[in-house]
């Protein structure tokens, strides 16, 4: 892993973390967490991973998660400081440690395209952060 690569990472995990934090698209699944991790055992309301209605209202996934995602997982998803620690390990397990064993070019760029393309998206929220308001994505009443 060369420092650009190691670079790239950083972004990439800090991309993930703020997409899974901040983003819209997320916001049902992460409640989800957060409301596991924050349940009490004894509180019947909880999501328990043994019980599951056939005529839940609930969406699947939501069905799917009670049955396998356990309280420690949610806990881990729902706070930002874990989060920001275990997504780069992920990321590169994922998309670095195959590129180790390959030996084709374009194959390996091809395992690590999604992570630059998370650090240019990273990189690119950042100078959007930084710029007049009239430079923004969202500009005036948008």
């Amino acid at each position: 892993m060369t420092a650009l690569d190691f670079f790239v990472l950083v972004m990439a995990a800090s991309a993930i973390v703020d997409v899974w934090r901040n983003g819209s698209i997320f916001a049902e699944l992460r409640a989800y967490f957060e409301a596991v991790a924050d349940a009490e055992p004894s509180d019947p309301e909880a999501p328990v991973a043994e019980e599951s209605v056939p005529a839940d209202p609930n969406p699947w996934w939501m069905r799917f998660c009670d049955r396998v995602i356990p309280g420690l997982f949610a806990e881990l998803a729902s706070c930002p400081f874990c989060c920001s620690h275990h997504s780069p390990w992920l990321l590169a397990l994922v998309c670095y440690l195959p590129t180790f064993f390959i030996t084709q070019s374009w194959l390996i760029f091809l395992m690590k395209l999604p992570v630059y393309s998370l650090a240019a998206t990273r990189i690119g929220n950042i100078v959007n952060a930084c710029v007049p308001e009239s430079a923004r994505y969202a500009r005036g009443g948008n």
